[in-house]
């Protein structure tokens, strides 16, 4: 369902999370690189990714801080890598809503719903092809 206003890489994304210090994470699509993270904080204590998600070499004032911050940025990384996915799942949620508008097969009293959940979807779809004029 892409267009020719889509032009990110083909193919399945991942996140992929670095084993060796400083444990950044790449996005990347078989061999190309989408994005690569640099972790929000890292210690040359860190020996391990499971030194890193810990916090270790953090005093224990951050360690909470720099655990949640860690886990945010990871979470954003597995977005990130759903992000062709997404697309794709919004776009013929959008085409379905119009559609189902337009053959009038939404009761009136649905009706603004709907309207509303294509409207949505399809500003989505703008914003990520890159229009920063949506409404």
């Amino acid at each position: 369902m892409r267009d020719e206003m889509t032009k990110w890489t083909e193919g399945e994304w991942s996140a992929e999370f670095s084993e060796t210090w400083p444990f950044d994470i790449d996005v990347v699509s078989g061999s190309e690189g989408i994005a690569n993270i640099t972790r929000v904080a890292f210690s040359s204590a860190q020996k391990s990714i499971a030194d890193c998600r810990a916090a270790v070499g953090f005093d224990e004032d951050a360690q909470a801080e720099v655990v949640a911050a860690i886990a945010r940025q990871e979470a954003n990384a597995h977005l990130l890598a759903a992000a062709p996915d997404l697309y794709g799942a919004l776009a013929k949620s959008a085409e379905g809503w119009a559609n189902a508008i337009e053959l009038g097969l939404i009761p009136p009293q649905h009706m603004a719903a709907a309207t509303v959940l294509r409207d949505e979807a399809l500003a989505a779809l703008s914003r990520a092809q890159g229009s920063s004029n949506v409404e």
